[in-house]
């Protein structure tokens, strides 16, 4: 780090010394230091040598302490200054990382890999880095090992020169001194251990997993229905290790070398979204993942490079399962079920062709009683997954299922939904089921409030038409309890070869319902009787539930309902993981989130019993996201493939109560995207409503969405000129996306009744299925890497504290917050014209959500739990502090989503501060009418802040609780602080002659008495040594006036000059924006005007003109203008940026420091006015001026002459 030619204690941190490391260093941030025997304990910030070094070798030498929790511990090199400079960290905890990234300020900041370490660091070891440095080359070795572990070339904006650097976590850690040496150095004499050849490791493996392969034996089948699993290990062979012409189908063939592969399971990575993404191209392996969890990726490749196979090979796949069978079944009807297989597949048993599939989500159904006998079977399953590389996606056919050729491109093209890899392998259960000839093929259950209809499906798989008796009976699932039974529901005659439909309707009954609260469950078991004699009993679990719509609301079980809840659950990644569907379903539902979408993959039969059971109201999307979103629509074999898949899920999961929304797909967006071209968005429509006809067909019982993300009032020209007069279905609910305080402007935003207020229908439930707040990390509650670098969303939130050498607590805080604050506001707002929203995305929110073992909840699932209980109170307010003894009058709404469904009584409403030990400051209440349910009621309140605190700041809560003699009805906590008027105050008076230029009066009461002289005339502000001057009402004469005083050795708080400020000081401001900056966030968080300020105080001052704004414009810095310094930085909310760069767009400077001539200035565009409330705003002021008045004691000891002014 360079010098700087003047006041380099004054703008820049003071180099000193630290022993026992060498030369001297420049302290950055909060940093606490601690001499050790063995070195420099550091945390909170870092320390920066006063000398530069170029190419060449650094080892530091580091150590957590024994007593900190987890290794954090980073370092740096080339660092140009405090907001530019490389960073390399040894992490522990939950991530067990190298770690490498460039900081750079306006977008500059680049991520350069991670390599996991294969251990778990812990406190109390040393552990050696070494980092190499050749021009643009850069690579990190650990200890001696001869092998670099990371290896990159920063080629897009970096440097090659800069300082040393030590530091910057926020745990303690110890350094000793760091060797840099010029010469290169390869290595040191270690090498990494000599490893087995991978080929013969894995062919061994393979030869020992073979040997020790048995197939299922089944040694008999009882009478009646029968279902057998098929899962376990199924013999596999690559494609690439066959000939292309291979078909191993038979009994016989040779399958001696040929792999084990578990089903089910993909033998592709199980990640979707972002779990599997890419964002980073100029990296490779783990490095190139958006930086969700690399717990979950390591875990899911540890899986498949396990295996005996080279996986990322394999396009095409050959299954065999050898099974025995008893004899007895040739009378019988066998089935072979695959619930879903990954993306096409042709099925033979004993060389037999017995059914095929295109998609990958539909069940396989095939009807294997003719090619089974008793003793050997072999099942042979082809699968394709995509083409090998290379190929060209032409029209050639590669293959056959039913009637459909399915081409390359199609094979392509055929949905995952948001799985990534190309998904291939038998991914869901496989089972044998055996019936007589005769037999139920299926059962739909349509429930009603006092009984159900029961359409059964009766299946003849012989030769000759039959009669058959059907009786029936209903158990309560839990207890076996009969509800009701009838041995003489009817009789069908079904042909051969054929089927008969035969619906039963119940007579009145009194169950008990299904309720999100309350999931009661029910069994019906269906009997077939032959000449009296029971064949078949077919068994489905169900709810008795109704879920409809009444103009814009939904009916749950005929009253009204508010869907509250939050998707996506992580289902993708564990598709069959019963007891992650159970936990991860048990947690959403202690959270309060009682309805959710599954998105980004399908619903499975381990979540969907998950979700029945637990009381979880499911919207199932559907399975191709974005279709037709650009362009013409996809090949017509494709739309039936998709058209087909999904209506299989739609009829596997049609009696689960918990299923109550039907999603066609999600952001198909061509509404949008094709409002230009008629002809094409007619077509489009088209092909939606035929889905929607299809999905109605087979369940007539549930509300359809038409698109997530589609709202038919945001297109009613189009719905009017095209839906409508051609008879198309849009279906039945309004579903916008939003993303307050992430991509779109923040909740305050959604204050007043907004978020459905633009584009709601009286006749249509309107929802929101994606009402995002951001993304945190599963490993440990930082943003989403891909955010953090290539798009800076959440930079918005918390400014630098977004980056990875920060506590996670910080984002995690901002973001429950908003999370909150948004949901809280829908709720409030928004009960006669909206109908629920699903907050986004959830899975997000938990510590390795992959893992049902370990996943634990991050702050903003505590903080949505609080925004989602059914009997909301919500206290409307922006700003969090308030000063001691303030009387603040709000409103609190009662919002009455009684799980019960019932009206509140009369009841009373009680407000308390309490401190961090809970115990109560103030405390009052008032009577509350009642409530009656689906229904708000506001009620104004006056709190009154304690008068009196122990402390002269007091960071607790402010407590609501509702209740009737005594019996809690409902309760809400808030963070809060109180401050009284003293803790404004930092020093008493100032040390310095300080005049007040404020011809508006809203600066002087915010100052400490007899502290400053009043100029009502700037003219009379000049003999002082520190002048503080509200410039918005100031011209180009009187700022140049005051220019003159500074060049001269003047000391300056210039708050509000805003636009003239590029005039003022043209070398450092460049340009000026208005902003309304809800958030400011340091960018030097150890300056003087930030004492007794916390990182996340700079937001929401409620109070002075501007509403909760915490500044009202940010400058633009001329970032060369050496002796100039943000100390703070705004910056808007935004979308994707195309490149990093962009965020100069978005953010701004709202506090600058800078010297000009012989004197110095701070300028400000922070929210100071709203100080009268705002005990921060305050204390920022009167900071700034303690910064100046410091100064001009300093200056008054380097130049006397300066304290004669």
């Amino acid at each position: 780090m360079k010098a700087q030619p003047f006041f380099p204690d004054l703008l820049f941190p003071k180099p000193s010394a630290l022993p026992p490391l060498p030369g001297n260093w420049h302290r950055c941030g909060r940093i606490e230091v601690l001499e050790r025997s063995e070195g420099v304990e550091m945390s909170e910030g870092f320390c920066v040598a006063d000398h530069d070094h170029g190419d060449g070798e650094i080892v530091f030498r580091v150590c957590a302490p024994k007593e900190v929790a987890e290794v954090q511990i980073w370092a740096g090199f080339r660092a140009k200054d405090r907001h530019h400079r490389y960073v390399v960290a040894l992490r522990g905890g939950n991530n067990d990382q190298l770690y490498l990234a460039r900081y750079g300020s306006n977008g500059g900041s680049r991520f350069l890999g991670i390599a996991p370490l294969g251990f778990h660091p812990e406190p109390g070891i040393w552990y050696r880095l070494r980092v190499v440095l050749e021009r643009n080359r850069i690579r990190v070795f650990l200890g001696d090992e001869a092998e670099a572990r990371i290896d990159v070339i920063d080629d897009d904006g970096g440097w090659t020169e800069g300082a040393v650097v030590l530091g910057g976590g926020y745990l303690p850690a110890v350094y000793a001194p760091p060797e840099i040496g010029k010469v290169l150095v390869a290595g040191a004499g270690g090498r990494i251990a000599a490893k087995e050849s991978e080929p013969l490791g894995r062919e061994r493996q393979r030869r020992r997993q073979r040997a020790a392969y048995r197939g299922a034996r089944i040694a008999s089948v009882g009478e009646g229905r029968t279902e057998i699993s098929l899962d376990g290990e199924w013999l596999f062979a690559p494609g690439q290790e066959l000939d292309d012409e291979a078909q191993p189908v038979g009994i016989d063939a040779d399958d001696s070398g040929w792999h084990l592969l578990p089903v089910p399971n993909l033998w592709t990575p199980c990640l979707a979204w972002l779990h599997g993404e890419h964002a980073f191209p100029h990296l490779s392996g783990l490095s190139q993942t958006k930086g969700v969890s690399e717990r979950a990726y390591l875990a899911e490749m540890a899986r498949l490079d396990g295996y005996t196979f080279p996986w990322r090979e394999t396009q095409a796949g050959w299954y065999r399962h050898h099974v025995d069978l008893p004899a007895g079944l040739a009378v019988r009807k066998v089935e072979l079920c695959f619930d879903a297989i990954a993306k096409v597949s042709e099925i033979w048993v004993n060389g037999i062709r017995v059914g095929g599939h295109v998609g990958m989500f539909g069940e396989v159904l095939c009807d294997i009683s003719r090619a089974i006998r008793p003793g050997k079977n072999v099942i042979a399953v082809q699968v394709l997954r995509s083409l090998k590389t290379g190929e060209t996606t032409s029209g050639r056919v590669v293959g056959l299922a039913e009637s459909v050729e399915v081409t390359e491109k199609m094979l392509l093209s055929l949905p995952a939904d948001m799985y990534q890899f190309d998904p291939g392998g038998i991914w869901q259960s496989v089972r044998l089921l055996v019936t007589d000839p005769v037999s139920i093929d299926d059962i739909f259950v349509q429930p009603r409030l006092d009984g159900a209809l029961f359409d059964v499906t009766v299946a003849n798989g012989g030769d000759s038409a039959e009669t058959v008796q059907v009786a029936y009976a209903i158990h309560r699932r839990k207890d076996g309890a009969l509800l009701f039974a009838d041995e003489n529901a009817g009789r069908a005659d079904v042909p051969s070869t054929g089927e008969a439909q035969i619906r039963i309707t119940t007579p009145i009954l009194a169950p008990r319902l299904w309720f999100p609260h309350d999931p009661e469950l029910y069994e019906v078991t269906v009997e077939l009787m032959r000449a009296g004699k029971s064949i078949d009993r077919y068994r489905v679990e169900f709810g008795f539930r109704t879920f409809t719509t009444e103009k814009n609301r939904f009916l749950l079980n005929g009253k009204p309902y508010w869907l509250r809840g939050a998707n996506h659950f992580p289902h993708a990644l564990g598709p069959n993981d019963e007891k992650l569907a159970d936990t991860f379903t048990r947690l959403a539902v202690e959270g309060n989130v009682r309805a959710t979408r599954f998105h980004v993959a399908p619903l499975t039969k381990a979540w969907a019993c998950a979700a029945d059971r637990h009381g979880l109201a499911v919207s199932f999307e559907g399975i191709w996201p974005w279709l037709m979103l650009n362009g013409e629509p996809p090949a017509d074999a494709l739309l039936q493939a998709w058209e087909d898949d999904f209506a299989s899920l739609v009829k596997r999961f049609r009696n689960h109560p918990s299923v109550v929304l039907w999603t066609v797909n999600n952001e198909m967006k061509f509404y949008i995207f094709d409002k230009e071209n008629k002809e094409r968005l007619q077509r489009k429509w088209a092909i939606v409503s035929r889905m929607i006809k299809r999905m109605r067909e087979l369940d007539p019982t549930r509300p359809v969405v038409a698109d997530s993300g589609y709202v038919r009032g945001a297109h009613i020209e189009d719905y009017r000129n095209i839906v409508e007069p051609n008879g198309f279905d849009d279906g039945d609910v309004d579903d916008i996306h939003e993303y307050y305080s992430w991509y779109h402007p923040s909740f305050t935003t959604a204050w007043k009744g907004e978020f459905a207020a633009r584009s709601s229908s009286p006749d249509r439930p309107f929802i929101c299925q994606e009402l995002s707040s951001g993304y945190p990390r599963n490993d440990d509650g930082l943003p989403v890497r891909f955010y953090l670098f290539n798009h800076q969303t959440p930079q918005a939130l918390v400014g630098d504290y977004a980056f990875e050498h920060n506590d996670p607590a910080h984002f995690l805080a901002r973001h429950a917050l908003t999370t909150r604050q948004t949901g809280e506001a829908i709720r409030r707002t928004n009960r006669d014209n909206a109908a629920g929203a699903l907050h986004f995305a959830y899975l997000t929110w938990f510590r390795n959500v992959h893992d049902a073992a370990t996943v634990t909840p991050w702050a903003p699932y505590h903080a949505l739990r609080a925004a989602l209980q059914p009997i909301l109170l919500s206290l409307e307010h922006l700003g969090s502090r308030c000063y001691a003894g303030a009387r603040l009058r709000r409103r609190v709404c009662v919002v009455n989503d009684s799980e019960t469904m019932e009206g509140l009584p009369a009841s009373r409403l009680e407000w308390s501060f309490v401190d961090r030990s809970g115990k109560i400051l103030s405390r009052d209440g008032i009577l509350v009418p009642a409530v009656p349910y689906y229904s708000n009621h506001w009620v104004d309140v006056e709190i009154v802040a304690p008068a009196v605190l122990g402390t002269p700041r007091v960071d607790g809560r402010i407590l609501l609780r509702l209740s009737v003699e005594g019996r809690t009805l409902a309760e809400n906590a808030y963070d809060f602080t109180v401050a009284s008027r003293e803790w404004t105050h930092p020093a008493g008076a100032f040390p310095a002659r300080v005049s007040l230029y404020d011809p508006q009066g809203v600066l002087a009461p915010l100052l400490p008495a007899d502290s400053f002289t009043a100029a009502s005339l700037l003219s009379e502000a000049m003999s002082a040594e520190v002048i503080v001057a509200d410039a918005a009402d100031l011209g180009v004469s009187e700022l140049g006036d005051l220019r003159r005083f500074v060049e001269e050795g003047g000391l300056l708080f210039l708050s509000h000059a805003g636009e003239k400020m590029a005039e003022f000081m043209p070398e450092v401001v460049k340009g000026y924006r208005k902003v309304d900056g809800e958030i400011v966030n340091f960018k030097q968080p150890e300056s003087v005007l930030f004492e007794e300020i916390e990182p996340l105080d700079l937001a929401w001052f409620e109070g002075g003109a501007a509403e909760a704004l915490a500044c009202i414009g940010v400058y633009e810095m001329d970032g060369n203008a050496p002796e100039a310094s943000p100390l703070a930085e705004f910056c808007d909310f935004h979308n994707y940026l195309q490149r990093p760069e962009e965020v100069l767009l978005h953010n701004g400077v709202p506090l600058l420091e800078a010297r000009l001539g012989r004197g110095f200035l701070i300028a400000s565009e922070m929210n100071l006015e709203a100080g009268r409330d705002e005990p921060v705003a305050a204390r920022l002021l009167n900071n700034g001026i303690v910064r100046l008045a410091r100064i001009a004691a300093a200056m008054a000891k380097k130049q006397p002459a300066f304290a004669a002014r």
